[in-house]
């Protein structure tokens, strides 16, 4: 009984090498060519502009334009509340029409 559990200490100790884990890179951190095209030259202002800068920059152009469009469309439909004063009863009402037609479960 004892030979058999030093046996299986001796199994679990042993480094077996087919089993080590590859490890493949992140798809999103290679550059555009994946390393095919020629290496260009950059010093360190230039490197950081094209890897760091320039993405962040379009990354956060991307966010901005997310959340116009979002924008839009609530001062679409809650705009007219700013305007009350300006806005004929008509206008009013086809405003009024559009928002119990977005929200029909919520308002009558």
């Amino acid at each position: 009984m004892v030979f058999q559990c030093l046996r299986k200490k001796a199994k679990s100790n042993e480094y077996n090498d087919n089993k080590k884990r590859s490890r493949k890179l992140n798809i999103r951190l290679n550059p555009l060519d994946y390393g095919k095209g020629p290496d260009s030259q950059l010093n360190h202002s230039e490197k950081f502009k094209v890897e760091c800068f320039l993405p962040v920059i379009d990354q956060m152009s991307s966010a901005i334009s997310q959340r116009l469009k979002a924008y839009e469309v609530i001062c679409d439909r809650f705009g007219f509340f700013g305007q009350l004063n300006n806005l004929s009863n008509e206008e009013l009402q086809e405003a009024a029409k559009k928002l119990v037609a977005v929200y029909d479960d919520d308002l009558d």
